[in-house]
């Protein structure tokens, strides 16, 4: 080859993907030449392309950046090389393609050995099991709802603290609520998926955590779902399927999945706890999915917040992105299209609603945590709107709310 080899150690690979903003620009701009990541049997390879695109672009450094790999769809592709990285499409366990790879000159080649990117996105057995030091709902036996100061009408956990509302879903006469818990504490930390279930959305029982953290991350918020026809093929007897979708919180962020056949009292990692969406290279923290069955498409969407806007800058530096993804297996995950706001921040929500309770006439509803929101069509892979911005609330406490999937049903047919 004309071009130096360089192979990525695991250790190495991710020290490199949880290096501060400031460092990955510096090592990024040091290196002579253009670089080349090859990403074997996974996204590793284009993420990291993108991570060195940016750096590059911060660092006001002029490089070619490539990322080779095996990608799912065109759409895919041109979402990569939108973001200024140039791709080569194929797969590098196959030693036709490696040989037909182009000599390029002058280039850091990186490459990302299949054992190493296998072990980044699914990781081992060991390390991912959820921690059981956080199932702590045994200890809550002393406490009631006859304190004071104790809410008695919105629902509170019995100990330690709780924000966001995450995967409320309706199964078989059950209220899901799934939330933001810290199961140790009453200040923010530890985040685990609490749990608790009705009949009417007024009393309701607190159950067993749901979600317990893994692998040194924790458990943002997300969704969940009721897979009604067997999509990812865990279900038992007649029981459906609960599948919940959730940011592992450990730099960088890259989004999970879990799975319930009990209704949705206990739950295994799908994956064991890698990833099914990785970091797309656009921020540390990318999170916060959003996952419903699209009926007129056949397929399952992914609603995804992935950077903010600058307050400063040109006017492209202004616009945070939300990405649209489709899957037909609830797993495999490709891109459908960017929507670029400077509006939109985390937990961001996606719903079809009736025009003034017209049936027949139907508009999507694009908001994020505070409430900012437009509104438009959807054809199952892009959001169209006219680009006005709404405010749905003014309140400060009025954040990250989330709709009941059954409810939703419930008011749009």
């Amino acid at each position: 080859m004309e071009y130096p080899e360089r192979i990525i150690s695991e250790a190495a690979l991710e020290e490199l993907l949880s290096t501060p903003g400031k460092e990955t620009i510096e090592m990024f701009s040091r290196i002579a030449g253009d670089i080349m990541f090859l990403g074997v049997g996974g996204k590793i390879g284009p993420t990291l392309a993108l991570m060195a695109r940016r750096a590059c672009n911060t660092a006001g450094v002029e490089k070619r950046i490539y990322g080779v790999s095996l990608f799912n769809s065109d759409q895919e592709r041109k979402h990569i090389e939108d973001m200024g990285v140039e791709t080569i499409d194929g797969d590098l366990l196959d030693t036709d393609f490696i040989k037909s790879l182009p000599k390029i000159k002058n280039v850091f080649l990186v490459a990302i050995l299949f054992m190493v990117s296998t072990t980044l996105m699914a990781q081992n057995d060991k390390t991912n099991v959820q921690n059981q030091e956080m199932q702590t709902f045994d200890t809550y036996d002393d406490v009631g709802y006859d304190q004071d100061l104790r809410p008695q009408f919105h629902f509170s956990s019995l100990k330690g603290w709780l924000n966001d509302p995450n995967g409320m879903v309706w199964y078989d006469g059950e209220y899901h609520l799934y939330f933001q818990h810290n199961p140790k504490d009453v200040k923010w930390g530890n985040m685990t998926w609490g749990h608790a279930v009705s009949t009417d959305m007024v009393h309701w029982e607190q159950l067993p955590h749901a979600i317990l953290p893994y692998g040194g991350g924790t458990i943002f918020s997300g969704t969940a779902v009721v897979d009604h026809k067997n999509f990812l093929g865990k279900q038992t007897g007649d029981t459906k399927t609960l599948v919940a979708y959730f940011s592992f919180a450990k730099e960088p962020f890259y989004q999970a999945a879990a799975y319930s056949t009990d209704k949705g009292r206990t739950f295994s990692l799908v994956n064991n706890g890698g990833s099914v969406v990785p970091n797309q290279g656009f921020d540390k923290s990318e999170r916060d999915p959003k996952v419903f069955w699209h009926e007129e498409s056949q397929k399952w969407v992914m609603v995804l917040w992935v950077l903010s806007g600058k307050e400063e800058g040109s006017s492209e530096e202004k616009l945070g992105k939300v990405l649209f993804f489709t899957s037909e297996n609830m797993v495999d995950w490709e891109v459908a299209s960017d929507f670029n706001r400077a509006w939109v921040y985390e937990c961001m929500d996606f719903v079809e609603l009736p025009v003034d309770g017209d049936k027949n006439n139907k508009k999507w509803l694009l908001y994020d945590a505070s409430f900012d929101y437009e509104i438009g069509d959807f054809d199952g892979k892009t959001f169209t709107t006219d680009k006005k911005i709404y405010k749905g609330d003014s309140g400060t406490d009025f954040y990250a709310r989330n709709w009941v999937e059954y409810v939703l049903e419930l008011i749009v047919n």
